[in-house]
């Protein structure tokens, strides 16, 4: 049979890539990850293409072989294959069908549709040509390849911290212990300045030796009468009954600076003043208003003129 099209590809020896045995256990593969991944992060290689196409390898390396059915899909290929680290071969001749590609070669290279090598994606998901995608059909000498995997989604942690309003105005830094199989890793999480309540940080356990994203929910406490809703502060302002009945100043203590409001007569518990440009200012630059909130609370101490006087007041109502 004539072949119209030459293909070639490198096979990729995984346990070689982490300096592992391929007897290695779960454990060892993740410690022998852990250690690479942290010696060629790109935050410690800052435009070092070297080592972020290391770093690319040792992941896709750990992808494979910390999942058991990728690994053992990929352990009989290598084994039927009899292939040695970084040999050429002609995936056709191992059941890839390549027939509907144009042209008259097709060469593989690292930068595969999943962000792999295209050695992955033909074995476990699509492989491209000219920007285009398109799944493998696989013969039946490898059939229990046939499956489309497509790239495995990233698992997330997930985690959460408690920081006060003056930490989320000013920004801040917090230390988590993650959970990973079983393993307590502490991270530290920097909070940026202007964060809302409710908002998550996304943070790459790679860096950490973690091969998950860590997903991080920042929830922000109530600050004694002052909570954050949104970019609103809202305040509790508790009154007298006579101050809420014929109005009064009241000094307000706000995140900014004191202020002195003008409290209408005649308002109620639960009723709303809103001050314009005077609450949170989020990581866009928006800012948001000063609500109070209007509370209405008894002295817990009168004097007996006072106490006549609300009693005068209970019998004439």
């Amino acid at each position: 049979m004539v072949k119209t099209m030459e293909v070639i590809m490198k096979f990729r020896d995984y346990y070689e890539v982490l300096g592992v045995d391929k007897k290695a256990s779960p454990d060892q593969i993740k410690k022998a990850y852990r250690k690479l991944a942290k010696k060629y992060h790109p935050d410690l290689h800052p435009n070092d293409k070297e080592a972020e196409k290391k770093f690319t390898e040792i992941n896709e390396a750990y992808e494979v072989l910390s999942d058991t059915e990728k690994r053992n899909k990929y352990d009989m290929f290598g084994q039927n294959a009899n292939f040695q680290g970084g040999q050429n071969f002609d995936p056709r001749d191992f059941g890839f069908d390549f027939n509907n590609f144009g042209g008259n070669s097709y060469t593989y290279s690292t930068g595969g549709a999943s962000g792999f090598s295209d050695f992955f994606d033909t074995l476990f998901g699509s492989f491209q040509q000219g920007g285009r995608s398109s799944g493998g059909s696989y013969g039946s000498k490898f059939s229990n390849f046939g499956q489309t995997f497509g790239k495995k989604k990233k698992q997330s942690l997930d985690a959460s911290v408690d920081i006060s309003i003056d930490e989320a105005i000013n920004g801040c830094s917090r230390t988590i212990s993650v959970n990973d199989n079983g393993s307590i890793i502490d991270i530290n999480v920097k909070i940026p300045k202007g964060i809302k309540s409710n908002n998550k940080i996304r943070i790459d356990g790679s860096s950490h030796g973690i091969n998950a994203n860590i997903i991080v929910k920042v929830n922000i406490l109530e600050d004694d009468d002052l909570r954050l809703e949104g970019i609103d502060f809202i305040k509790k302002v508790r009154l007298t009954p006579w101050d809420a009945y014929f109005g009064t100043k009241k000094k307000i203590q706000s995140k900014s600076k004191a202020l002195m409001v003008n409290i209408p007569e005649k308002v109620n518990p639960g009723q709303k003043i809103r001050l314009k440009g005077r609450g949170y200012k989020d990581r866009k630059g928006n800012v948001g208003d000063l609500i109070l909130e209007i509370m209405i609370e008894n002295p817990k101490n009168l004097s007996k003129k006072q106490e006549e006087l609300y009693r005068q007041l209970k019998e004439e109502a």
